[in-house]
């Protein structure tokens, strides 16, 4: 399969529609920075399946699409297209059915993209399998993109297992095998849930068939409770009608007592009219003498209320004389202690603001010797500040350089041992003669173990190549096997068919006597239609049905007209002889004109199965008799019976070759293990020569570098301790200047003590100008406030004076009212004397009216008394009547409601309850407190079950039909599980294989290109980090030309990338791509390796069939190319593809 063209509508920056041909040999294409180049091979990266847009360098997938510039609108829309020249038909099944292969991806902005191949819409998954089975993809080791190789660099060797899995034809295989851990690990999920439902359905039946025996007990006790309430509602119903009719004899007799009390409280009432008549008159007498001893006592208690008010308000005069006098004293008192207040104030004011006048002279005085002192401490901090200045870097100095001579004395002791031990590691290392013999033999034993290692390998490749041979053949064995079983299987199975179909009708005792019948082929038809069922009776006289041999004096006659026989065509034992000379085999057209003619027990047949019997009963041709197939199925039988000797001869045959290949596969098996075995240990042998030649070399080198270290190491020291002695007599020459120092010290800190004088007068004065100031403060404020509290006094003596005046005129009021109420008391006492007698008068008339009144009262209270009984005892006959007549109403409505009840419960009426519930007198009890004893002991019963499901045996059957079908769903998944496991298995077997082969091509490429690039050197592959060859990483250790073995990570920059090319391309010589990207690969190569490079790719292009395409800024690799495609961006944001053909130019230029 192979690449052809790749066209672009609306991706990134090719707005407009691209065509890029890709032709065979090596394609160049160019272009300034920034545009589009890898716009192209991001294409070709996308439409092989690339999912990640941070690979396509943006932040979603719709990032693709043109996204517009100041002159074009943004696209909406983006397609690729790969088209495949699939005219070697190795596409996978599904898409082999033409000679080329059209893969589009389109995107739309906000809709995602989708796969088209051939136009018909496949998953992106079918796209990268596609790719990935041909070892290539938009993760493909040979689409080098930009960075791709320093990534290579840097990646751990489990990363460059990528590379190893490429070149062994494996990624697809990987793929499908990941998919299957996918479907395996979903299959064992949905397992899992499976079980865990199956589990729950176990517990949720359980509990639904202990459901089911509560309902049913539920039930029965329910029917046993509604007999039982239906006998306690017939009994109510029958208790209520007889309390009816009871209390309706008891109604007759109060009617007839309440008619007797009605006529003696008639009687009664009269009595009383007549004496309630007398009593009015009286009680308007009683009631005007009471009225006028009520006012006359009034009266008597307003003197007594006057009289208290006016020794009330007489003491109250009094008081309010006391507390006017006491007022007017506090008053005066207060109006002379103002006067004498202002009078002090005043002294104090006129005393104070004569010593104010002198503040401002104190203050002025304070203040300038203060100020005198301060700019004398001024003065002399400057002083000492300039002299501890120089006193200070002075000192510095001074300790730098003790500290610099301490430092340098130390220095030249270090030197001193640093010199000695020098020279003595330096006539240490001169006798190392052992250490490169070590090495040559090294070396030699690389040599001898490569050796070893290749044979290995080939007998490996030997033994593997028998083994496949061997398996081709077993498994040729096996199908030739399985396919002659197969056939005996029928044969027997049939066999065994017609066995029980021949026998299923016969006593098993006897044998048939068809079964000592031998019948001419084509005969069968005739003999079963002659003899039908009796074919099957033995010929043994012990059975009870059987054949015996006629008796000789039986004499039979011809068959007319010479027709043959049917004895002539079947040989049969003597029992039947007889039957079978009076059978004829004619043909068939002749039955009808020769059964006529035919005796007493005979008859006539043809080879088609007709039938002609001498009392008319006739048999057509083609009428299915039991006893012709019979015979069919013994003749088949026979037939199987010799099949089934020469297949079961043919399958003895063929398992002993099986068991042969069998033996030739364990064989080769136990071969290529022991050659595999044997290259493993080569192998190991091998690295370990290899390891340890690289520990002597990296010894030797360190050797070499350490002895050159040392001659420099020397030559350093001894110029070292030559300035360190020289520096250090500079060194002790200032010291000695600096000693002077010592004088400016003292002098500083006599200057020191003044100062501390200095500022302790200051500190002094400065308190006494402050306690100045704050008297002079003070004094102001007390002139301030003696004004203020002067001002308050002479306010308080005003107010006094005009409290003074109000209080006489108080006073005088309170005096005058004290005289109006002296006389009051006397008048008060006359008029209390003149209301006494009356009220004496006033109670005497009453009296003598209250009892007179009192006693026509008591004659009418005994006439109410008699009217009173004779009503009470109407009342109580009526009342007793009407709760006779309300109990006679109750009981109806009981009644009435038990019935009711039974017809709403029930479904019935009181008498209907007997026939339906079986209900008699002997099976009720009379007390319906029992009755309903016996129901709360059912109701308990039946609430002591709890919540009953009633549905519970259905939905058991159902959960029953959900388990069966679920354990059926549960197989079915385990078998799936088992056949997926053994499928990750074969795949893992046969990627095991794949590696373990391809490793040794890859690294023989590896070693091979390595040495091409560097121009020597040597290197090679190692799997490391685990035995699993599928798990194993891939570590490179390489020695450039002139330098020890090395890991890739410890070479140069351009050393790094000429490893990394060199194993790209072995991986891809091992598998060849249809396509190889090179994305500005040579760019950390100087000129000289970017030749060998380029003639590295030239060789590729010759050796394989792979189309190379390379993008590059160096001038020697665009000459080196076939074609050569630019890009261009003429205007902004919008690229431009242009191609040359130079191959063609050249020849163009050759011919001009």
């Amino acid at each position: 399969m192979r690449l052809t063209k790749l066209s672009l509508s609306g991706f990134k920056s090719f707005v407009e529609p691209t065509e890029f041909q890709v032709e065979k040999g090596l394609t160049g294409i160019v272009g300034p920075n920034g545009c589009g180049k890898s716009n192209l091979v991001e294409a070709l990266r996308w439409v092989m399946g690339e999912t990640s847009a941070k690979q396509m360098r943006g932040d979603g997938m719709d990032d693709v699409i043109f996204n517009g510039t100041s002159t074009r609108p943004a696209r909406n829309l983006a397609n690729v297209t790969l088209k495949l020249n699939n005219s070697d038909r190795k596409a996978p099944a599904q898409f082999n059915d033409s000679d080329e292969i059209e893969i589009t991806r389109h995107i739309e902005r906000g809709q995602g993209s989708s796969y088209t191949l051939n136009g018909l819409e496949v998953r992106a998954r079918d796209i990268q399998l596609l790719f990935a089975d041909f070892a290539t993809g938009a993760h493909s080791s040979a689409l080098v993109g930009q960075g791709q190789v320093n990534n290579l660099i840097n990646e751990k060797p489990s990363k460059r297992r990528k590379l190893l899995e490429e070149a062994s034809g494996i990624t697809g295989l990987h793929a499908r095998r990941h998919e299957a851990e996918l479907r395996l690990r979903g299959a064992e999920t949905n397992l899992e849930r499976l079980q865990d439902v199956i589990h729950t359905l176990d517990i949720q039946l359980n509990a639904l068939k202990r459901q089911t025996r509560q309902a049913t007990r539920y039930r029965k006790i329910s029917d046993n409770l509604k007999k039982w309430e239906a006998k306690l509602l017939y009994v109510r119903w029958l208790q209520a009608k007889q309390f009816e009719v009871s209390i309706e004899e008891r109604i007759k007799i109060a009617s007839s007592d309440v008619q007797k009390c009605s006529e003696n409280t008639a009687i009664a009432t009269n009595e009383r009219e007549s004496y309630a008549t007398k009593i009015p008159p009286l009680r308007i007498i009683e009631s005007e003498c009471a009225t006028t001893l009520q006012r006359l006592t009034i009266e008597h208690e307003q003197l007594d209320d006057e009289e208290r008010q006016v020794n009330t308000l007489r003491n109250s005069i009094a008081q309010n004389l006391i507390q006017i006098n006491s007022d007017i004293e506090r008053e005066q008192a207060l109006s002379k202690d103002a006067e004498e207040a202002i009078i002090l104030l005043t002294e104090e004011y006129d005393e104070l603001f004569q010593i104010s006048e002198l503040d401002d002279d104190t203050e002025s005085k304070a203040k300038s010797k203060q100020d005198s002192l301060r700019d004398e401490v001024n003065k002399l901090e400057s002083e000492i500040s300039i002299l501890l200045e120089s006193v200070i870097s002075t000192e510095a100095r001074q300790n730098d350089s003790q500290l610099r001579k301490d430092e340098l004395n130390s220095r030249e002791i270090r030197l001193r041992d640093e010199h000695k031990n020098i020279t003595e590691e330096t006539q240490k290392n001169e006798d190392d003669e052992e250490k490169n013999i070590q090495l040559t033999q090294a070396e030699q034993n690389i040599h001898t173990a490569n050796q070893d290692y290749v044979k290995a390998t080939i007998e490996a490749e030997e033994t593997t190549s028998q083994l496949k041979i061997a398996q081709n053949e077993e498994r040729q064995a096996k199908d030739t096997l399985q396919l002659l079983e197969t056939k005996g299987e029928r044969l027997h199975a049939e066999a065994r068919a017609i066995k029980g179909l021949l026998g299923q009708d016969t006593d098993d005792s006897f044998q048939s006597i068809v079964d000592n019948i031998e019948v001419d082929s084509g005969y069968e038809n005739a003999l079963g239609v002659a003899l039908g069922d009796d074919l099957q009776a033995p010929a043994d006289k012990n059975a009870p049905i059987h054949w015996a041999i006629p008796s000789q004096k039986l004499v039979l006659s011809d068959l007319p007209h010479g027709i043959e026989p049917l004895s002539k065509f079947v040989v049969a034992p003597n029992e039947l002889s007889k039957r079978l000379s009076q059978i004829g085999v004619i043909n068939e057209h002749e039955g009808s004109d020769l059964r006529n003619s035919l005796l007493l027990g005979q008859r006539l047949v043809s080879r088609e199965g007709s039938l002609w019997r001498w009392d008319g009963y006739t048999v057509k041709a083609g009428a299915s008799t039991p006893a012709a197939s019979r015979l069919k199925q013994r003749n088949r039988l026979s037939e199987l019976s010799k099949e089934i000797k020469e297949s079961d001869s043919e399958c003895e045959e063929a398992r002993s070759l099986f068991k042969l290949a069998e033996q030739k596969v364990q064989k080769a098996t136990h071969d290529m293990e022991t050659s595999l075995e044997t290259a493993t240990k080569a192998g190991h042998y091998l690295n370990k020569a290899r390891d340890l030649k690289s520990t002597l070399s990296e010894e030797a080198a360190t050797r070499l570098t350490r002895k050159e270290a040392l001659a420099e190491n020397f030559v350093r020291v001894e110029n070292e301790l030559a300035e360190t002695l020289s520096e250090k007599i500079k060194l002790e020459e200032e010291i000695a200047e600096l000693s002077v120092n010592v004088s400016r010290r003292q002098s500083l800190e006599i200057k020191r003590a003044e100062l501390d004088q200095l500022r302790l007068d200051l500190e002094k004065e400065t308190r006494i100008y402050e306690n100045t100031v704050r008297e002079l403060s003070n004094r102001k404020e007390r002139l301030v406030k003696i004004l203020s509290e002067t001002t308050v006094h002479k306010q308080q003596a005003g107010l006094a004076v005009q409290r003074l005046s109000e209080l006489g005129k108080r006073k005088i009021i309170a005096e005058q009212d004290k005289e109006e109420l002296e006389n009051k008391p006397q008048t008060i006492a006359a008029k209390r004397k003149l209301l006494f007698d009356q009220i004496a008068n006033s109670e005497t008339e009453r009296n003598e009216a209250a009892d007179n009144l009192a006693q026509a009262e008591s004659i009418l209270e005994s006439a109410e008394r008699e009217l009173k009984e004779k009503e009470a005892n109407l009342v109580s006959a009526r009342e007793l009547f009407i709760r006779e007549e309300g109990i006679h109403d109750q009981s109806k409505q009981a009644t009435d409601m038990a019935k009711n009840q039974i017809r709403e419960r029930l479904g019935c009426s009181p008498k209907d309850i007997v026939n339906n519930y079986g209900i008699n007198d002997d099976n009720i009890p009379e007390d319906a407190d029992e009755i309903e004893i016996k129901i709360q002991r059912l109701t308990k019963e039946r609430e002591n079950i709890g919540p009953v499901n009633l549905r519970a045996e259905s939905e058991a059957n159902e959960i029953e039909t959900q388990i069966e079908t679920m354990k059926t769903e549960q197989k079915d998944l385990e078998a799936a599980i088992s056949r997926l496991r053994q499928g990750i298995s074969d795949l893992n077997r046969e990627g095991r294989e794949r590696i373990i082969g391809s490793f040794t091509k890859i690294d023989e490429h590896f070693q091979s290109l390595f040495t091409k690039l560097f121009g020597g050197g040597h290197a090679h592959l190692e799997m490391v980090g685990s035995e699993d060859p599928l798990e194993a990483g891939l570590e490179i250790m390489a020695s450039p030309p002139g330098k020890r073995l090395q890991t890739l990570s410890l070479l140069s920059g351009g050393e790094k990338a000429l490893t990394a090319t060199a194993l790209i391309f072995a991986a891809f010589l091992t598998n060849p791509a249809p396509i190889c990207v090179l994305d500005e690969v040579d760019a950390p190569l100087d000129d000289t390796n970017v030749g060998r490079f380029c003639s590295l790719i030239s060789d590729l292009v010759d050796i394989t069939d792979t189309k190379f395409i390379i993008i590059t800024h160096h001038r020697m690799t665009m000459t080196k190319v076939d074609r050569l495609y630019g890009i261009t961006m003429e205007e902004k944001g919008v690229s431009q593809l242009v191609s040359v053909d130079l191959t063609e130019a050249e020849q163009w230029r050759k011919t001009v």
